[in-house]
């Protein structure tokens, strides 16, 4: 596991980079201390990956834009995992494609979530979950 410091002055002191796979990469003793997750993780299915704009297919790894089969792969979990994560009240943000913006919703209540919510970007586009746990406020 790799933790750096992120930035110079008070926030390199706040803030980490850890490299590994999703939630594997933290050390333990981080479990229930983020106020915030955010993630733009791949969520392209296998299907999708041919169709895409080559200012997207052509410019990033495969590995950073398909997870998986069906693209839900990355998504599914990290909200799975994020709760253990997280403080009391705490948020998860992902990016994600419209067409998925239902089941990630039913993911994220199924996960423990108090609160889930997609909110649409700049086109008018389903493209962020956000989702809070209970108890508490961020």
């Amino acid at each position: 596991m790799v933790l750096t410091p992120a930035a110079v002055g008070l926030a390199a002191h706040r803030v980490r980079l850890a490299e590994g796979s999703w939630f594997e990469a933290l050390p333990d003793d981080l479990r229930g201390r983020f106020h915030v997750i955010v993630s733009n993780p791949p969520y392209v299915a296998e299907d999708e990956y041919a169709g895409l704009p080559p200012e997207v297919k052509d410019h990033e790894p495969r590995q950073a834009l398909v997870p998986g089969p069906t693209g839900l792969e990355a998504l599914a979990e990290i909200v799975a995992g994020a709760p253990q994560w997280l403080v009391r009240g705490g948020a998860l943000v992902l990016e994600l494609a419209p067409h998925q913006s239902g089941r990630a919703m039913e993911l994220a209540m199924a996960a423990g979530f108090a609160e889930a919510e997609v909110r649409r970007d700049l086109a008018a586009r389903d493209r962020v979950l956000v989702a809070r746990l209970g108890g508490g406020s961020t």
